[in-house]
C-alpha cells in the first residue's frame, strides 16, 4: 500500500517537473505577470535574483518611510529619467517590511529594474560598499549618468549600512 502511494507521488512529481519547467525563461513570465498586476502610476522596483517586486512610494506619501517598507529619499528623483538618481532605503531584518533582507545576495553585474509608465528601466550594479550608519551618504555620480542607489542596514550590526549602486544605459544615445 505504501509503495503504491509512493509511486503515485513520484509520478505526480515527475509530471509537475515536466509541466512547470524551472529555468531562467520563467522569470520573464513571472516578471510580466507582476508588471501587469501592479498599481498604475506607481514605479515598481523589481529584482528578479531575490524575488523582490514592490511599489516605490511617492516622496510626499505618508507611507514613504522604512517603517512601512521602501522609502524613496528626499534627495532622490521620483521617476527614472536621463541623468537622474533614485535612492531607495529599506530594512534588511526578518520582519514583513524588510524588503531588502536578501540584498546581500546581489553582486556586481546583477540587475535592478524599475518599471514605470510602461517602460522597464534596467540598472546594472557596478558598486557595493559598506558605510557607517550616520544618516548621511556621499554618492559619486557622473554628470551624464543615470543611477539607482539601494541602502540597507548591514546584517548583524547596529552601526553599519550596505550601499548598492547601479547605472542604467537606457538613456544613452547611439550615434
Amino acid at each position: 500500500m505504501l509503495r503504491k502511494i509512493f509511486n503515485y507521488l513520484l509520478i505526480i512529481l515527475l509530471l509537475l517537473l515536466i509541466l512547470i519547467p524551472i529555468n531562467k525563461d520563467n522569470n520573464e513570465t513571472i516578471h510580466s505577470n507582476i508588471i501587469s498586476n501592479h498599481e498604475i502610476g506607481k514605479e515598481l522596483l523589481l529584482i528578479d535574483k531575490i524575488n523582490l517586486s514592490e511599489n516605490i512610494p511617492d516622496k510626499e506619501s505618508n507611507t514613504n518611510d522604512v517603517k512601512y517598507g521602501l522609502s524613496l529619499l528626499n534627495e532622490s528623483d521620483q521617476f527614472p529619467h536621463e541623468n537622474g538618481i533614485m535612492i531607495i532605503a529599506s530594512h534588511s531584518g526578518n520582519s514583513k517590511i524588510s524588503y531588502f533582507k536578501y540584498l546581500d545576495e546581489l553582486v556586481i553585474g546583477d540587475d535592478i529594474d524599475v518599471y514605470y509608465d510602461g517602460i522597464t528601466y534596467k540598472y546594472e550594479i557596478n558598486n557595493i560598499y559598506e558605510i557607517n550608519k550616520t544618516g548621511k551618504l556621499k554618492i559619486n555620480k557622473k554628470i551624464n549618468e543615470t543611477k539607482i542607489v539601494l541602502i540597507t542596514c548591514k546584517k548583524n550590526t547596529k552601526d553599519r549600512q550596505m550601499v548598492y549602486e547601479g547605472v542604467s544605459d537606457y538613456f544613452k544615445k547611439e550615434y
